[in-house]
């Protein structure tokens, strides 16, 4: 059975207009109408389990995944019903929930650090795996890290999980520095404490400058 990955794309919307029924009703808008979904078929024995995903300026889309790869996926949109081709970009990485793009390098939270990926040679592929800043990790299956999200002065927002409790699993431990903590990370790589009191604060964003997150729970 084939498999495939789904995606929302954002659709820019200069206008819109009320529909009117042949009753003269007005027609409220439909998720349609601001996201299309796209269904993108997969090459048989391809697993990506997607954990973030990042538009290039060609149109391509990369997509990181939980088991450590970057994918560069062309032809996204499926022009000329032409089939999107799928190149791998980057491998051995360690559970990659972010991806960002930025000045024609990616950037990827891996479970303990910020890292820059740049293919240096034009082949294709990374060859340029660069820490731009690590955090410590204590092993704890639940010390996930998600980001990250560039800011207009190119500073980037990282956020990590805590710990659980060996005997009560819902409670929280930061069993090493800098979990359950949001991290900003300057442009030359110097981290400063941004925000703490985090559990899993598994999806962030900016919006006019200001960085929200939704934890889990709650």
């Amino acid at each position: 059975m084939s498999r495939y990955l789904l995606y929302i794309l954002p659709v820019l919307l200069w206008n819109v207009l009320p529909a009117q029924s042949q009753t003269g009703s007005k027609l409220l808008p439909t998720e349609n109408d601001y996201y299309k979904i796209v269904t993108l078929p997969l090459p048989e024995g391809l697993v990506l389990e997607v954990g973030g995903l990042a538009t290039l300026p060609n149109g391509s889309i990369a997509a990181s995944t939980r088991r450590g790869e970057v994918w560069v996926i062309e032809n996204p949109y499926m022009h000329n019903g032409q089939y999107p081709h799928y190149r791998r970009f980057a491998s051995g990485l360690h559970e990659i929930l972010g991806l960002a793009y930025k000045d024609g390098a990616l950037y990827l939270a891996q479970r303990g650090e910020l890292t820059k990926l740049v293919d240096k040679d034009g082949d294709g592929k990374a060859d340029l795996y660069e820490t731009v800043y690590a955090w410590p990790l204590s092993g704890h299956y639940h010390e996930y890290s998600f980001g990250p999200i560039v800011a207009p002065d190119g500073s980037m927002y990282v956020t990590c999980n805590v710990a659980f409790g060996d005997q009560e699993w819902w409670r929280g431990e930061s069993r090493v520095p800098w979990r359950g903590w949001t991290l900003r990370i300057t442009p030359d790589g110097q981290m400063e404490p941004f925000a703490t009191g985090m559990r899993s604060p598994c999806g962030i964003g900016l919006v006019d400058g200001e960085l929200f997150y939704g934890d889990n729970p709650g």
